[in-house]
Order: structure tokens, then C-alpha cells, then sequence
């Protein structure tokens, strides 16, 4: 759906940049003896964490540290805010006036999450821009989907019905093989059988998988009534979650 019609913005967006530092180059080169400095490849030990800016403000932009871990442990952040369009057109023409891009510059993420009332469902979109130091571009979009965990509708409702009768299932299994192990002169004998094993790995997969549903249903997304727009919530963490509950819960069936 379109931006703002069907598909709303969860919260602010956010731009992250990775650079890397200046080095000076002590040796003259034989071919290119004016060429005194170079940008390299990003990795842990070319990361630059100096602030830099506009020659008016040379300390504008500062390195901050990513307590969420999506963005590589930190970078220049530059959030814009999803309720005040005009403030984040203004926001961009400005780092288009400070050059916020430059030479340093090896990566840019945009982050944004996306909520579709229709579907009651979120996507978390990635853009990445790389810039390689032989001086190409490549850009990278990846999107992430994922239901709501909200009993709103019969369909919702019906799902934690099936969750409620499998539960309920799944006891009763655990109560059969409690009597049956009693018949068992030593306990340990009762594990031997295949297909014994199969069904209590079943149960264990059934009560992990519940314990990943219960994380789900108690995120702050899911919990708090109003999402604030400048309080960034850990949607990819909360993907990673939704895999595990759907894979556990189809490996168990």
C-alpha cells in the first residue's frame, strides 16, 4: 500500500553512516607522488569514530554507539521524525548542504518499520547503500514481514483456539507417557524406544516454541497501546523470535 494511505510509519526512521579514516601516506608513490592521502576498505580497524561537519561546525556530527547492535555496534545517526514531513525534508537538505556524504563514507542504512492496519501486519524495510573505495556504488533493499500477535477478529481468536486445543493435546500426551512409564520396572528403559523419544523431543519443541510465543505476545510493541515515535523499538529482534516460533512450531508438527 502507499505510504500514509494503507501502510503507516511505526515510528521515526533513522540513517546511519559508517566512514573510515584518513590515512596519510608516509612513502611517495613512484607513479602518483601527489597523492598523499587514501581511504580504504571499512572494516574494525579503518572505523572512524572522530566527529565531523561543515567548516562552520566542524564537531556537528558525532560517532554513537548502537545499543541495539543492528547497525554494526554504531555510527552517525540522523533520525527523522515520521510525524513532521516538512522538518524531515528540511533535515535532509541540510546534510545535503554539510556534504554529510564524502569520501570517508563506505555505508549508509536506512532503517524504517511499516504497519498495515488492513493486514495487521509490520515491515521492517533496509536500505543499504555501500560505497566501494575504487569509487562504485551499490545499493541493497531488504524488507521483513510479520504478523501481529493481537486477538482483534474471529480469525485471530481462532488461532488461539488451535493454540489452546494443541496445548490441551500435547498434556494429555505427556499425562499418557507418565502412565506409561510407571509400567516401566526401570525408567530408563522406557527411553530406549524410538518412537518414545520422538514424542517427548515433540513435547520439548512444543513448550520452547510456547516459550517464544509468550515473548512475542509481551514485546512493547505488541504491549503498549501507542508506538512513541522517537523511542526505537528492536524489530529485528522481534523477527528473529517470530523464525524461531514458526520454525519450532512446524518442525513439531
Amino acid at each position: 500500500g502507499y505510504i500514509n494511505l494503507y501502510t503507516k510509519l511505526a515510528m521515526d526512521f533513522q540513517m546511519v553512516q559508517h566512514r573510515v579514516k584518513v590515512e596519510e601516506l608516509t612513502e611517495e608513490s613512484r607513479f602518483f607522488p601527489f597523492v598523499k592521502q587514501r581511504w580504504p576498505q571499512y572494516d574494525v580497524y579503518t572505523r572512524d569514530r572522530n566527529a565531523f561537519g561543515p567548516d562552520h561546525d566542524p564537531k556537528k556530527y558525532k560517532f554513537e554507539k548502537d545499543n541495539v547492535g543492528e547497525f554494526g555496534g554504531g555510527g552517525y545517526f540522523v533520525s527523522f521524525p515520521r510525524d513532521r514531513p516538512s522538518l524531515a525534508y528540511w533535515m535532509l537538505d541540510e546534510l545535503k548542504q554539510d556534504l554529510w556524504t564524502d569520501k570517508q563514507t563506505r555505508s549508509i542504512y536506512i532503517n524504517f518499520p511499516l504497519y498495515n492496519k488492513n493486514r495487521k501486519f509490520f515491515v521492517v524495510v533496509d536500505i543499504i547503500v555501500m560505497f566501494d573505495p575504487s569509487g562504485g556504488v551499490t545499493t541493497l533493499l531488504e524488507t521483513e514481514s510479520f504478523r501481529v500477535e493481537i486477538l482483534e477478529d474471529a480469525r485471530d481468536w481462532l488461532r488461539f483456539l488451535l493454540l489452546v486445543v494443541t496445548f490441551w493435546m500435547v498434556f494429555l500426551q505427556i499425562w499418557a507417557h507418565i502412565d506409561q512409564m510407571s509400567e516401566f520396572k526401570r525408567k530408563r528403559a522406557y527411553f530406549k524406544a524410538f518412537w518414545n523419544k520422538v514424542d517427548v523431543a515433540r513435547i520439548v519443541l512444543f513448550f520452547v516454541a510456547f516459550s517464544f510465543y509468550l515473548v512475542i505476545l509481551n514485546h512493547p510493541i505488541f504491549t503498549e497501546m501507542t508506538l512513541p515515535p522517537t523511542k526505537f523499538y528492536n524489530f529485528p529482534e522481534l523477527i528473529v523470535y517470530k523464525k524461531i516460533y514458526v520454525t519450532i512450531q512446524a518442525v513439531d508438527v
